[in-house]
């Protein structure tokens, strides 16, 4: 005759507690997951994403003029100062005494920029930020009018100090 000698309730025991703890363990990341996704929306996705396919022909109207314009635009930083330095080439001055510069990055919308130029007794166009950011960026060079756009990108993390844009 065999005798039990182990007498404690189930509570006490080890093995109840692994077969409940797995599927509780489950249950509670994925609680975690939901909350997760529905505190952090996906940034990538925009809002008006129908009214920027629609717009995109006029996009490539504004890069196709600065093409037909031979607009080109060379941007260096300084780091010191925090402002981007713009020499162009076949802009006008006088119709064009500031430009647009919108820093997009690639991710997080929350780190899009949107910059004025300002025309320069010496004929270049500075824009001042608050600081270099760090990482990549997709740039939008535009005048006041928006008739025209050139676009590219900047890496500010790398030892590279300028871009060149121009219309594609």
């Amino acid at each position: 005759m065999i005798t039990n000698t182990d007498s404690k309730p189930w509570y006490k025991q080890f093995w109840p507690w692994v077969i409940i703890g797995l599927p509780a363990s489950a249950v509670i990341a994925g609680i975690i997951t939901v909350v997760i996704a529905v505190q952090n929306k996906d940034p990538l996705i925009d809002e008006n994403w129908y009214k920027d396919g629609l717009a995109i022909n006029q996009r490539l109207d504004k890069q196709h003029q600065a093409k037909i314009q031979a607009i080109e635009a060379h941007i260096s930083i300084n780091r010191d100062t925090a402002t981007l330095k713009i020499d162009t080439l076949n802009i006008p001055p006088v119709d064009n005494p500031e430009l647009n510069i919108k820093l997009i990055h690639p991710t997080l919308e929350m780190k899009d920029a949107i910059l004025k130029a300002y025309r320069t007794p010496a004929g270049h166009y500075i824009a001042q930020m608050q600081a270099i950011p760090a990482g990549h960026y997709y740039l939008h060079l535009t005048n006041t009018a928006s008739d025209w756009e050139l676009t590219g990108s900047i890496n500010f993390s790398n030892g590279t100090i300028n871009a060149h844009l121009t219309a594609e």
